[in-house]
């Protein structure tokens, strides 16, 4: 499944950079621009297979549950490392194995409205060594 995964990173490289975009020109209220932005998520998205989505879902959980953090009363994010005692094939293993119930429009709906998938997508690359 790793390999798999290493196969989609162009995608998931592109799904970052839209997500990233229209997060920023959301906080920037630029309706206009982010319908163009969702329009060309949702384009690439719905070209996946499923086992692509499946794949891209269970690295943005990676990135999402296998670091350590917590909420600071500021309301930031401190994060600290804990140790990992999967590998990358067990991690992806684990991370998908529910995920393969889920219909294609169910996997892209998750993509599409979560807000933090370009951060949990980054981390996630990051603990698998991409």
């Amino acid at each position: 499944m790793y390999l798999a995964a290493k196969q989609l990173l162009i995608k998931i490289d592109e799904i970052i950079e839209l997500k990233e975009k229209m997060f920023e020109l959301y906080l920037k209220n630029q309706q206009e621009k982010y319908v163009i932005f969702k329009n060309k998520l949702e384009s690439l998205l719905y070209n996946c297979t499923i086992n692509d989505l499946v794949t891209v879902i269970a690295i943005c959980n990676i990135g999402r549950c296998e670091r350590g953090h917590r909420q600071l009363a500021d309301g930031s994010t401190e994060f600290f490392k804990i140790d990992i005692l999967e590998n990358e094939d067990q991690l992806l293993e684990k991370h998908s194995k529910y995920l393969r119930y889920k219909t294609k429009e169910e996997l892209t709906f998750y993509i599409l409205r979560n807000s933090a998938v370009h951060q949990n997508l980054s981390e996630g690359k990051l603990i698998l060594n991409f």
